[in-house]
C-alpha cells in the first residue's frame, strides 16, 4: 500500500473513532437517566465485536486475493491466513 492509502485508513479510521463516543451520547440522551451507562457500554460493545469479525474477515474480504477473479470481493474462505504477502506485519516469517 502506498503513502496516501495508508493515510486514507487512518484518517477514516480516527473519525469513526470520534463517532463512536457521539454516537453512544446520542443514544444515551434518548433513554432515562438510569439507562445512559447501559447504552453507552452496548455501544461500545458493538464497536469492540465489529472490530473484532473485521480482524477475521474484513482485511480478508477488502485486501485479500480476488475471489474467483472477479476482482470484486477478497478470498474469505481462510479468514486472515489470505492477507497479501505486501504487508510484511501481517506475515511473520520464522527466523533461522
Amino acid at each position: 500500500m502506498d503513502a496516501a492509502s495508508t493515510a486514507w485508513i487512518l484518517a477514516a479510521t480516527m473519525g469513526v473513532s470520534l463517532m463512536v463516543p457521539g454516537l453512544a451520547l446520542f443514544y444515551g440522551g434518548m433513554v432515562g437517566a438510569r439507562s445512559i451507562l447501559n447504552v453507552v457500554m452496548m455501544t461500545f460493545g458493538a464497536v469492540a465485536v465489529t472490530a473484532f469479525v473485521w480482524t477475521l474477515f474484513g482485511y480478508s474480504a477488502v485486501f485479500g486475493n480476488s475471489y474467483g477473479g472477479a476482482g470484486l470481493l477478497g478470498d474469505v474462505t481462510a479468514p486472515s491466513a489470505s492477507r497479501p504477502s505486501r504487508w510484511p506485519p501481517c506475515s511473520p516469517t520464522p527466523s533461522p
